[in-house]
């Protein structure tokens, strides 16, 4: 660009001639003074090393598209892994609800609408039950048991031709479903729950078309339809993740739209809190047992104003 610029200002010729080719070009350059980003970029550019492969059953598989691809969503998600944040529930609900989440949800993936050749199922409903965990339990709970899920659906059904492949279609994509209650934690929209179930959905099903639109792109060239870019091709072809999702949405609409569902969502999380205030109530229970009489006064009145915070809870 540099180049360019003073070529047009003072009208001379600046293009460089390359003798193998015979072709004129205006070359990239990078500025010659010294400084941090410059040092760096001149030092990433000058270790970049292309690795196209060229032998196997896909010789067109870019490892370094794949890799820096690779690299960008799991930035993504650590973030969305630090802003949902702890939620504080009962750790054994958690797991026993985690489990029954994936089980439900790889039951209801056997139930197919349709299948791609190259990887891919449109099922009923498949993710909702991982959904509705995240937006129980918190988006932290909901990642790591959508990436155990991901990983039990490379068992069932694996495309498998790259390590970082496997990663971007299954793990990483998977573990994007687990962030779908974000908004739901975070209550932005505290009296419409359906509203952020649905938008935090959306965000969900965004990121796990981008990260298999990512696979297709770098790991599945060679499988192009006649008339499509590589792009054009993996953007239509991983539409089947968009469908899956839509399905999802819509049956999670449903739920949420009940009222009583809404209510057992929030109780499942109350609960959780409540081992505290137990603990609260046992602990002064027990200080009463063992206060002198003197003090059996107000002791009691720490016994009644705990049970009174538990039941306003």
């Amino acid at each position: 660009y540099d180049l360019g610029r003073h070529q047009e200002a003072s009208g001379k010729d600046l293009t460089y001639f390359d003798q193998e080719t015979n072709e004129h070009f205006i070359p990239y350059v990078i500025e010659p003074s010294l400084g941090v980003e410059r040092l760096f970029l001149t030092v990433l550019t000058e270790a970049y090393d292309e690795e196209v492969v060229t032998s196997g059953w896909y010789p067109s598989t870019n490892t370094v598209g794949m890799g820096i691809s690779l690299a960008i969503l799991l930035v993504i998600l650590a973030v969305l892994y630090g802003v949902a944040g702890k939620k504080d529930v009962n750790n054994t609900r958690a797991i026993v609800y985690g489990a029954i989440s994936i089980a439900m949800s790889f039951a209801l993936s056997f139930i197919r609408l349709f299948k791609l050749p190259q990887g891919g199922t449109v099922t009923f409903a498949s993710l909702l039950p991982l959904m509705v965990y995240s937006a129980m339990f918190g988006s932290r709970r909901g990642i790591v048991v959508s990436i155990i899920y991901g990983t039990l659906q490379a068992i069932q059904d694996p495309f498998i031709i790259h390590p970082v492949q496997f990663l971007l279609d299954y793990s990483v994509a998977y573990a994007f479903i687990g962030a779908s209650g974000i908004l739901i934690e975070k209550k932005v929209f505290k009296s419409k729950p359906i509203l952020n179930f649905i938008l935090g959905a959306i965000v969900a099903i965004l990121l796990r078309y981008a990260s298999h639109v990512l696979s297709g792109i770098f790991a599945f060239a060679d499988y192009v339809g006649d008339g499509y870019t590589v792009a054009a091709w993996s953007f239509a072809y991983n539409s089947f993740a968009l469908v899956d999702m839509a399905i999802s949405i819509v049956a999670g609409c449903f739920l949420f739209a009940n009222k009583q569902f809404v209510s057992l969502l929030n109780t499942t999380a109350i609960k959780g809190t409540n081992r505290h205030n137990n603990e609260e109530i046992d602990d002064a229970v027990k200080d009463k047992n063992n206060a002198p009489d003197n003090d059996e006064n107000s002791v009691e009145d720490n016994v009644e104003n705990s049970v009174e915070d538990n039941v306003e809870l």
